[in-house]
């Protein structure tokens, strides 16, 4: 008897001490930076694009106003879902023109506001 009494205190005093749950580290929220028609950048932000077909890609940045290429990337993805980081201390601070392009089409467009 004293044995069981024994017993069930343990059990009560180890079900009544508050359970250690592990939880992860947050995912980061991934930006689809072409299905919005525009958007704020910062600095070493990653953006996330589809890619259907594996072949070479350029993320062009350009300038609207004066007509002219700021920034230009040649890449080969992964067909899916694909992230790059944008930096954008060189970029001048004001609203770019990114675009997603393969060796004949412009694929994909958006407008980019650069913090």
């Amino acid at each position: 008897m004293k044995k069981l009494l024994i017993l069930l205190s343990i059990l009560l005093l180890t079900s009544c001490m508050k359970d250690d749950m592990f939880i992860g580290p947050e995912e980061p929220i991934r930006q689809m930076i072409f299905e919005v028609s525009e958007s704020s950048v910062k600095d070493g932000q990653e953006i996330s694009f589809e890619i259907l077909v594996e072949e070479r890609y350029w993320l062009v940045i350009t300038d609207e106003e004066t007509k002219s290429v700021v920034a230009k990337e040649s890449f080969l993805p992964l067909t899916g879902l694909n992230t790059r980081k944008i930096y954008t201390n060189s970029l001048p601070k004001k609203k770019l023109k990114l675009t997603l392009e393969n060796k004949t089409d412009v694929l994909n467009t958006t407008f980019i506001n650069v913090e």
